[in-house]
This record gives C-alpha cells, sequence and structure tokens, in this order.
C-alpha cells in the first residue's frame, strides 16, 4: 500500500479519533502533518 491511500482512509470512532485534519483519521500511528509524539523522559525532568 502507498502512504497515499493511508492518508484520510480511517474511520472516525468517538471518543478515539477526533482532531483529524482531512476528511477522515489517516491510517497508522500518527496523522500526516501533525507534530510527533514524545515518548519517554524530557530534558530537564
Amino acid at each position: 500500500m502507498h502512504a497515499r491511500h493511508a492518508v484520510d482512509a480511517g474511520v472516525v470512532l468517538p471518543g478515539f479519533s477526533e482532531g483529524h485534519t482531512g476528511l477522515a483519521p489517516d491510517l497508522g500511528a500518527c496523522e500526516l502533518g501533525s507534530p510527533l509524539p514524545h515518548y519517554g523522559p524530557r530534558p530537564g525532568s
């Protein structure tokens, strides 16, 4: 599957997939164009 097929190809799940930026959520772990999540300790914490 090409990446373009994953954009806006998801299904809206109330209480879980709010905040998508296109017509529907993207497939995969991150929404295209959104900042990547930061896992683990933060500097200075």
